[in-house]
């Protein structure tokens, strides 16, 4: 498993070179196209996924760094309309995407997912019905992070700064797709998780800060303009009030 796991880094990491002209002649004079080597890079974590999961059990942590990884590769594989044509000069010629793409992206982030501890699971004819491939991996990004979030919660705890990462990740993934109500609870964790180990000086502290001012400026939900000092007990006192209106729903 460690070995497929090994493979998976080195075949994502020579994908992402693909973008950056100084780096990405091993793939273009091998003759790689774009999205070879994330499906294989996909493939080879699913196996290390496998057997982690039958020697290690659910809940190990290399789990969970599967599952995260599978996100970061649909990320990187899925089209990026802003970005293009960025670098179209470097090919001699443009590439067409070949029919049934859009519904092979769809199976395969369809068989990314199965039952979990949170009971996320996308089926193929689930992935269809949301309308689009992009759909399709939104959901499965959102899912599988998630599944590491939960994995990490309960092997390390809440208080931990790779729990916290994995927080400040599915908020950031979030406001990517459109999403800030989602983002917030997730980017307050993580910034009072790091605000608490850390300090408010540390500089992983103050670059979560700048992520959440980023989400709490699209919810204007004025966090974003209180002191970074007096921030933790301000989240503090909005989590107090919505426990309070949730028991007195109950009741």
């Amino acid at each position: 498993a460690e070995a497929y796991a090994d493979l998976a880094r080195q075949l994502e990491s020579r994908h992402c070179e693909a973008g950056r002209p100084e780096h990405s002649r091993w793939n273009r004079c091998a003759g790689i196209a774009p999205g070879a080597l994330s499906i294989e890079a996909e493939k080879c974590y699913k196996h290390a996924l496998e057997i982690f999961d039958e020697t290690l059990g659910p809940y190990s942590l290399e789990v969970a760094q599967c599952n995260y990884a599978l996100a970061r590769i649909i990320q990187e594989s899925a089209p990026n309309p802003g970005t293009q044509g960025m670098h179209a000069s470097l090919d001699p010629e443009p590439r067409e995407e070949p029919a049934g793409a859009e519904e092979e992206q769809t199976d395969r982030v369809a068989g990314l997912l199965g039952p979990g501890p949170s009971g996320l699971a996308l089926t193929r004819g689930a992935a269809l019905h949301a309308g689009t491939a992009h759909k399709a991996s939104a959901s499965a990004q959102v899912a599988l992070l998630s599944k590491a979030v939960d994995i990490y919660e309960t092997a390390l705890g809440i208080q931990h700064p790779d729990t916290a990462e994995l927080f400040t990740q599915l908020a950031l993934l979030y406001l990517e797709k459109g999403m800030p109500e989602q983002a917030a609870p997730w980017i307050r964790k993580a910034f009072v998780v790091f605000a608490s180990i850390f300090g408010t000086d540390s500089i992983l502290t103050r670059e979560c800060h700048k992520h959440l001012i980023c989400i709490e400026t699209a919810l204007d939900s004025g966090l974003g303009d209180v002191p970074i000092g007096e921030l933790v007990a301000r989240i503090e006192a909005i989590e107090l009030g919505e426990a309070e209106e949730d028991e007195a729903d109950l009741l």
